[in-house]
């Protein structure tokens, strides 16, 4: 009789080992799809800051052409002035 307790312990124990090497094997599965997705997640945000850096680089860039547009033409126009204005 305890041979036989002794036996269900034992099978006991070893079904627990089981489940638990099983469920470390899930964790670390788990573990390794979690640093997966971080790691997609910093290639995104690394992704989203450079296109914002290239979007305001954009813009600077407009806005400087921009300037530079808006003064040939004011010199543009002097010149003009100044043309009708000797004639």
């Amino acid at each position: 009789m305890e041979s036989l307790q002794i036996q269900i312990l034992q099978d006991d124990i070893e079904s627990l080992n089981k489940r638990l090497e099983a469920r470390d094997f899930m964790n670390n599965l788990l573990l390794k799809e979690k640093q997966a997705l971080e790691c997609k997640l910093k290639e995104a945000e690394l992704s989203t800051l450079d296109h914002e850096k290239v979007v305001e680089s954009l813009k600077l860039e407009y806005d400087e052409r921009l300037k530079k547009a808006s003064e040939s033409e004011s010199d543009l126009r002097e010149t003009v002035s100044l043309i009708s204005s000797s004639s």
